[in-house]
């Protein structure tokens, strides 16, 4: 710790040594944790089984999936055992808690997650998961410092009729000043949906899924994501964008 950790980063540091010292969730870490959160920073251990709330899911059909779920258990020496139901068509989960595979089939699941250790505690988390058509552009690309629009192309075929009136855009920009950021989506026709405009300030980056009603647009055709800085001296670049129609 430094003469500016704050509360957060204290707990954080007297876990550690608590952990290094005593043991993860031995009873004097799980003291430690008492301790800050009667002062309210942090919140109390639950004794047993703990898992981290799983969020809900969206990938895509072919496209191979890889999730850990993250637990632990307060009770001394337990292991972990881990099993779930509702899991899409071509996923399974490992003796460790990843889940794995390829979707094979479109849809939404209601999925549980069980964790159980040797004690016979156990703990439940429930999220949907759903299997869509995404697609995808992963290269980088540069936007130049208060210059030309810049843009990254995903082409669909193959698909019959238009897109939802809940089309998901994902966005993952490097940029030192977001506020400086024009973020459009342009539809296979030219229509353009505006998603971000110079919001955001001073802050860094966007790593946000905004959503649009794109259903007036043939989901076949090339799609693109239009990026543009308005304003000088930061600069950052296209790092990744997805489309679910």
């Amino acid at each position: 710790m430094t003469s500016s950790t704050d509360y957060a980063g204290a707990r954080t540091a007297t876990l550690q040594a608590a952990s290094d010292l005593f043991g993860a969730y031995s009873p004097t870490y799980l003291a430690v944790a008492d301790s800050w959160a009667a002062v309210n920073v942090g919140s109390r251990i639950a004794l047993g089984v703990n898992v981290a709330p799983i969020a809900d899911q969206t990938s895509g059909v072919g496209q191979a999936v890889s999730l850990q779920v993250d637990a632990y258990t307060t009770n001394s020496g337990a292991g972990l055992t881990y099993e779930a139901t509702g899991l899409p068509d071509g996923l399974s989960i490992s003796p460790g808690g990843l889940i794995t595979g390829t979707p094979t089939a479109l849809g939404s699941s209601d999925v549980t997650v069980k964790v159980t250790d040797s004690t016979g505690a156990s703990v439940s988390d429930d999220f949907t998961w759903r299997i869509a058509y995404i697609y995808a552009n992963a290269g980088r690309v540069d936007i130049p410092d208060n210059g030309a629009a810049v843009e990254s192309p995903v082409t669909i075929t193959g698909r019959d009729g238009n897109a939802s009136a809940t089309t998901s855009v994902y966005v993952n920009i490097v940029h030192t000043y977001r506020g400086d950021l024009t973020v459009d989506l342009v539809g296979p026709d030219g229509t353009v949906y505006s998603l971000l405009n110079r919001s955001g300030g001073s802050a860094d980056n966007v790593d946000q899924t905004f959503t649009v009603d794109a259903s007036a647009q043939p989901l076949n055709g090339t799609w693109k994501l239009r990026v543009q800085d308005r304003a000088s001296i930061d600069v950052g670049y296209v790092q990744r964008w997805q489309l679910t129609p």
